[in-house]
C-alpha cells in the first residue's frame, strides 16, 4: 500500500555520542562502514533541532560501501558545548524505549570474531533464531562504544541477489 504522505524508507539514523572518534573507529573496524561525510557542525539550526543553544559539535556520516547512495546511512553527532545530559549507562538487557539498530550481513561469524578481538560488549553471542514461519537465521546482538544496541542478522545470499 502506498503511503499517502510519501514517506520514504529510513534514510539515516542519527546517534548522539560522547566520543565521535571511538564510534567511527568501531563501526569501520567491526562492520566495515565507511565515512562519507564529516566535519564541524556550523549551522545553528542543528542545535535548535536538538533543543540546545548554539554551541560546538562535530559529525560523521557512515554507510556500507555497497548501499544505495541515498539510504542506509548512520550518522554520529558529538556535542561538546553545551554537552547534553547523558543517558544512564545501559545494563545487560534492553530497556523500554531503547532503540536497536538492526543490520544484515553475510558473515556474522566474522563480526563476532571482530567484536571479541576489540572486547566489545556482546549482549547475546551468535544464536539461531527461528521465525514463526519456521525459517532459521543467525543473529548476534552487541553494544557499540556508546552503549547503543546493535543486532546483526545473517543474510543468506541467493541466486536472486544482484
Amino acid at each position: 500500500m502506498k503511503n499517502a504522505l510519501g514517506l520514504t524508507p529510513i534514510i539515516r539514523t542519527a546517534l548522539v555520542v560522547n566520543d565521535l572518534d571511538a564510534a567511527v573507529e568501531f563501526y569501520a573496524a567491526v562492520l566495515e562502514m565507511v565515512v562519507v561525510r564529516h566535519g564541524p557542525v556550523e549551522d545553528a539550526t542543528v542545535f535548535r533541532q536538538l533543543g540546545l543553544p548554539p554551541g560546538q559539535a562535530r559529525f560523521a556520516v557512515l554507510k556500507s560501501d555497497d548501499a544505495a547512495p541515498e539510504v542506509g546511512m548512520l550518522s554520529f553527532l558529538e556535542v561538546t558545548e553545551p554537552a547534553p545530559q547523558a543517558l544512564p549507562s545501559p545494563g545487560p538487557a534492553i530497556r523500554t524505549g531503547e532503540a536497536i539498530l538492526v543490520l544484515h550481513a553475510v558473515d556474522v561469524q566474522k563480526i563476532q570474531s571482530r567484536l571479541i578481538s576489540c572486547s566489545a560488549d556482546i549482549m547475546c553471542p551468535l544464536i539461531d533464531f527461528t521465525h514463526p514461519s519456521g525459517s532459521v537465521q543467525r543473529e548476534i546482538t552487541f553494544r557499540d562504544p556508546n552503549g547503543v544496541a546493535v543486532c546483526v542478522i545473517e543474510r543468506r545470499v541467493t541466486s536472486a541477489d544482484p
